[in-house]
This record gives structure tokens, C-alpha cells and sequence, in this order.
């Protein structure tokens, strides 16, 4: 019975090389080497073993590791791992096979790490790259993966112990801070509600956390989802941060492979912002009319930098007690005093 497990050293190697360390410029290096080009050093590695590529040469298959730069659809990267030497190969992994179409096709280094001993090399496709887990573990002295980072990359975690950070304690003391971002995502997310229901869409899941805060539908079998995304607040000046979404897994697959004015491209989804942008793809109706809503509303920087820790304190303080601090009465919008007194007593007048 063999030791090793693919599946397990892919999530550990994900990990390690998406943390800032000597392990991740070395091996950044060997990859380099083995490929022959320059990667980019804001590259990040996605764990992809249920999540396939989706080019149609693919053919839904699934391969171990993606490396992607934010915003681009093209991955830099296409990385197949085998932990055992006996580990045999599907036909999606040998010559002629999907991996080797898409690489092909696309123009997408194709890397395999192997042992050295691998029984079935004479079986990769033609145009693979070989990297070796003996020339990677010589870079490992130093390195150390605990349980916590393997969480972090894989579980979306609310950071609700502890107690709130002092960027959360700045934004609870900020009483004009705080009512103009409820302001703001109250009035979008009405907006974004009306247009839909005004279309005959049906909201499947309403999100609303420091990860994201608005509407997911689906239309014509593609997931489409409109609102927030705090991660993005800072990417080309805010950009993406209120944005229409469109789901990879849709049919339209030339939204990523366009020439001419390619989307914004990050985990899974296709972005276009609804400020200031021209672009019309999927639900184009929809999608013209959130922006004829929402052309006369204004985001401030301030807002944007800070609305996640606006929703990491709500999930801290409590949904129920934290939105019960905002009254609004014929959209006059203000704070509820006493209740913000002893808020505020509670958790940062200590």
C-alpha cells in the first residue's frame, strides 16, 4: 500500500505557495525554469480538483492546480500533481488528451510534478513540463504549514472570537461613517431588488457579509449575482466593488477569451462594474437598468475601504442588535441613540 496521497499534498502545496515565504520564490523560480518564462509575482494558486477549467477543450475535466493572476481569465499555470509512483494517469492526462488540447490551444504552460521514479512519464502529453517533489522538498527546510493557514485557504471563516479589532472599534466611534455606508447598500440593494423583480427574476440566495452583500438569480441556466464585493475594494480604485457578476460556468465561454476589452476575472466570476462602465454581457437588460438606477449614487473611498469591517463587526456585535442601530423613516436615515450609546459602551468605552 502506498503512502501517499495526491489529494492531500495538492491542499498542502496550495497553501505553501500562497504564502509570502523563501518556499514560494524558490519554487516560483523552479516553475520559471521549467516553463520559460517570467511569472507574475502576484500570482495565486487555486486547489482546482472540483472546480474544472472551463474551456470547452477541457470537457468538464478537472485538473489539480490553477495559477491565475486577479483579474485575469487566462490562467498562467496549468499544474498536474502525483504524489505516488505508481499513480496512474486518466486519459484527460495523457498525450492527446484534454489537458494537452487545452494547454495547446490556449497557449497555457502545462507542468506535471512527479517523483523521479514516476513509472508512466513516457505516458505525459508531449508538450508537458516536468518538475520533480525531490527538487521542490530541497526548498522545505524552512518552511512550516499549520493547521490554521489550511483553514484559511479553504474555509470561508467568520472571525467572530476574540473581540472587535481597533479597525472595527474606528468605524463603531464613527457615527457619520457608519450611517453613510448603511445608507448606501440600503438604497443599492432596494434598487438592485426592484429592477429584478421588475424583470420577473427570481432571487435564489441574498448574501450579505463581509465576503458580499447582494442578490444572486440565475438566468437561462447561468448564475448571475449583483452587489458588494469588499475584497475587490481596493483593485483600480473600486472599480469592482459594486458590480454585476456572471459565474464561469456559463455557456458563453468568449467572455474570457475575448481579445478586445477583456473582463475582470477572479474566483470563478466575471465582473463588470455598474459605475462607469460600458460593457453589456449576460443579463443585459437587467444590467442597463441597476445603472440607469444607480448613476446618481455616490461611493466614497471611505466606504469602500471599510465597508468589510463594517460587516466582520456586524457578524461580531450581532445581525439582529447591530441593525436595529439605523432607523429609517421616508428615507430619512439616522442612528438610534440610545441603542448606539450602549453599543459603544459595550465594546469600545471599556
Amino acid at each position: 500500500m502506498s503512502k501517499t496521497n495526491s489529494n492531500s499534498i495538492t491542499s498542502i502545496l496550495t497553501v505553501a505557495l500562497n504564502q509570502e515565504s523563501s518556499f514560494r520564490n524558490k519554487v516560483l523560480d523552479l516553475f520559471e525554469q521549467k516553463i520559460g518564462k517570467k511569472i507574475d509575482r502576484e500570482v495565486q494558486f487555486y486547489n482546482c480538483t472540483h472546480s474544472p477549467l472551463l474551456y470547452r477543450e477541457m470537457n468538464g475535466k478537472e485538473i489539480d492546480i490553477i495559477a491565475r493572476v486577479s483579474g485575469k481569465h487566462k490562467p498562467l499555470m496549468m499544474i498536474e500533481v502525483k504524489a505516488s509512483c505508481r499513480e496512474t494517469l486518466q486519459g484527460s492526462q495523457k498525450k492527446g488528451g484534454e489537458y494537452q488540447k487545452t494547454s495547446e490551444k490556449h497557449g497555457i504552460p502545462l507542468l506535471y510534478i512527479i517523483p523521479r521514479e514516476y513509472r508512466y512519464k513516457r505516458e505525459l502529453p508531449s508538450n508537458a513540463k516536468k518538475l520533480f517533489w525531490e527538487d521542490i522538498k530541497k526548498n522545505t527546510e524552512k518552511i512550516s504549514i499549520n493547521v490554521k493557514a489550511q483553514i484559511s485557504q479553504f474555509v470561508e471563516i467568520f472571525e467572530t472570537e476574540g473581540g472587535i479589532c481597533n479597525k472595527e472599534k474606528d468605524i463603531l466611534s464613527n457615527r457619520e461613517l457608519l450611517l453613510k455606508t448603511y445608507k448606501i447598500k440600503k438604497i443599492a440593494l432596494e434598487k438592485i431588488e426592484e429592477v429584478l423583480n421588475r424583470n420577473g427574476r427570481v432571487i435564489t440566495y441574498e448574501q450579505e457579509d463581509q465576503w458580499g452583500v447582494g442578490k444572486y438569480y440565475k438566468d437561462e441556466g447561468t448564475e448571475l449575482y449583483i452587489g458588494f464585493n469588499p475584497q475587490y475594494s481596493e483593485i483600480e480604485d473600486g472599480k469592482y466593488f459594486l458590480a454585476f457578476c456572471i459565474a464561469e460556468n456559463c455557456d458563453n465561454t468568449d467572455l474570457g477569451d475575448r481579445k478586445s476589452n477583456p473582463l475582470f476575472f477572479d474566483e470563478g466570476y466575471y465582473f463588470l462594474p455598474i459605475l462607469n462602465d460600458d460593457h453589456l454581457d449576460g443579463d443585459q437588460k437587467v444590467l442597463s437598468e441597476i445603472r440607469e438606477e444607480l448613476t446618481n449614487i455616490q461611493i466614497h473611498k471611505d466606504v469602500k475601504k471599510n465597508f468589510k469591517y463594517f460587516y466582520s463587526l456586524r457578524s461580531k456585535i450581532g445581525k439582529e442588535q447591530f441593525d436595529k442601530l439605523f432607523i429609517n423613516n421616508d428615507d430619512q436615515y439616522k442612528i438610534d441613540e440610545k441603542k448606539y450609546n450602549k453599543i459603544l459602551e459595550k465594546f469600545v468605552d471599556k
